[in-house]
């Protein structure tokens, strides 16, 4: 029966080695790569470099727009999440702790806007935001942002406001509190971890968002990360694989720093909705 166990245990750690390996070979392709020359990356994909150079990062940080970009792809994201949290705040408890006609067919109906392609949406979107002048702006863009990061934020909320008991609410209500200070003062303290991680989840959305940000940001010098990379790394004749990576990597520092920051309550959030 030891032995049994003992094979059991070691064909377990086996299989969490190897999904590790495969999740995080890649990450580690990528890292390596960003410190190996360009023609070496042509030469041999291997992940063993043979030799090492800072040239790409120094191309990155002190001869492209990386900090403009920077900048300008955290006025987005800022932007996208203050304007999606309060939307989805009060769309989640609207939807999930009030009773009105059609409540169940509006929860379904929340998440079918990620039916369709969002490359059928780029004309109309170009067409109705540049009829609202909201085109070369950073709020266009954020506006957008928010659009796709509501609806799934409001069923992600969902899990952390049906866990919370009705009394909350009745007692409220028989103390003569309000719903608008009910939800700010006793609901939004009990999901604030579910909160944060939603915040999180647009903030992402934000930074990494390509196909609408190359739409909407016409002008130069408001173009956001992933635009600023693309443009600068597929050249006319061939694609600088080296300053591909390092811009990778370089577009990871500011998320990475941000889950050092509130990743605790991020898992925790994520955990807690996924238990309840």
């Amino acid at each position: 029966m030891k032995l049994n166990f003992s094979i059991f245990s070691l064909l377990r750690l086996f299989v969490i080695i190897m999904i590790l390996f495969i999740l995080l070979a890649p990450f580690l392709w990528i890292l390596l790569a960003s410190f190996r020359p360009n023609m070496e990356l042509v030469r041999n994909q291997s992940l063993i470099p043979n030799s090492l150079t800072i040239e790409n990062y120094v191309s990155l940080f002190s001869k492209s727009g990386y900090w403009q970009w920077i900048i300008n792809s955290l006025i987005v994201a800022i932007y996208t999440v203050l304007i999606s949290i309060p939307l989805i705040v009060a769309g989640a408890y609207s939807v999930y702790r009030t009773y009105f006609w059609g409540r169940n067919a509006l929860s379904l109906f929340l998440l079918s806007v990620y039916i369709f392609p969002t490359a059928l949406l780029v004309v109309p979107i170009f067409r109705i935001f540049n009829d609202l002048k909201l085109v070369d702006s950073h709020l266009g863009c954020a506006l957008m942002n928010t659009a796709f990061a509501v609806p799934f934020g409001i069923w992600l909320l969902q899990a952390f406001l049906k866990s919370l008991p009705p009394e909350l609410e009745e007692a409220a209500a028989v103390d003569g509190i309000g719903r608008m200070r009910t939800l700010i003062q006793i609901i939004i303290p009990q999901v604030a971890p579910g909160i944060i991680a939603i915040a999180m989840f647009a903030f992402i959305v934000s930074w990494t968002e390509y196909l609408f940000a190359m739409t909407l940001l016409l002008s130069n010098d408001l173009h956001t990360l992933p635009i600023g990379l693309t443009g600068i790394v597929f050249g006319q004749y061939r694609v600088n694989w080296g300053f591909a990576a390092a811009g990778a990597v370089g577009s990871a520092i500011p998320v990475f720093l941000l889950f050092l920051i509130v990743g605790r309550w991020f898992i925790r959030g994520i955990s807690a909705g996924a238990i309840k």
